[in-house]
């Protein structure tokens, strides 16, 4: 729509496509680093503090032995202080694992850069030549019937501009949610998990779970982990109703023209 209506306003057509290409492959790389950098920096905070949850436990576990031992019940504190230690060890050695794991993803990375120079190159063309391959799509059919198939593409484009409109504006308001809730009730990177809510929010059903983690790990090696996992989950939780019951069917309703029941029903 906005190419069009540039070209409505005497600007050329290439010139037009660039301006809308152009910002996009401008600012999602910074977004995608920005995203990738600030990750990795939460991954090896979070690793950092592990050995302190490591020795935290060690310690606990220490105190309830000798509680106990004072109450006349005798075991042996090495046995299980041991048992303890070597869990605790295993569990760190595997997200340590799991996070070096995520060096190894360059392929993805590489799949993701080269579909990120797929898919601007391709809207490019279809723009350029859209009136062309529309001439062709015209040809399909009988005469008679291309002015209503003139129509029907009409209504197709305009329907899907305004759903992925609405997807947009969706993505910014569930980031909004999230990040304004997170720092009412004091927790940290606020922002991060915001933008990560937001974005991730585009993926399809596993979206939701993918910006859980992040903010469930964050939780857990906090000074609190109990309390701040109960906030982080409330809101998590809280935003997924909202957002399924209220939110998703009206502005995806509204900005696709659809009841907001329709939209509750392809969504489930």
């Amino acid at each position: 729509p906005l190419v069009e209506w540039l070209e409505c306003r005497k600007v050329p057509r290439i010139i037009a496509i660039l301006i809308c290409l152009l910002p996009i492959i401008a600012v999602f790389p910074l977004l995608l680093f920005l995203i990738i950098s600030g990750l990795v920096n939460e991954i090896q905070g979070l690793t950092a503090k592990l050995p302190d949850v490591v020795h935290y436990g060690q310690a606990y576990f220490q105190t309830a032995i000798g509680k106990l031992l004072e109450l006349g019940i005798h075991i042996e504190p090495m046995i299980i202080t041991d048992a303890i230690t070597a869990q605790l060890n295993n569990i760190l050695a595997g997200i340590v694992s799991t996070v070096s794991q995520v060096g190894k993803g360059i392929g993805s990375i590489i799949m993701v850069i080269y579909n990120f120079i797929i898919i601007p190159v391709s809207a490019y063309l279809f723009l350029a030549d859209r009136r062309k391959i529309m001439a062709w799509f015209r040809k399909l059919f009988a005469r008679d019937e291309s002015k209503q198939i003139d129509g029907f593409v009409a209504r197709l484009n305009v329907s899907l501009a305004r759903f992925f409109r609405g997807q947009l504006v969706l993505m910014l308001v569930v980031g909004f949610i999230v990040g304004f809730a997170l720092w009412l009730l004091g927790i940290k990177y606020y922002l991060l998990l915001g933008l990560i809510a937001a974005v991730c929010n585009i993926i399809p059903n596993i979206g939701y779970i993918l910006s859980f983690i992040p903010a469930i790990l964050i939780g857990i090696t906090s000074p609190a982990p109990l309390v701040s996992s109960i906030k982080i989950v409330s809101v998590y939780v809280a935003e997924q109703l909202i957002e399924n019951l209220f939110l998703g069917p009206v502005i995806i309703g509204q900005a696709s023209r659809l009841h907001p029941m329709v939209v509750m029903i392809a969504l489930i």
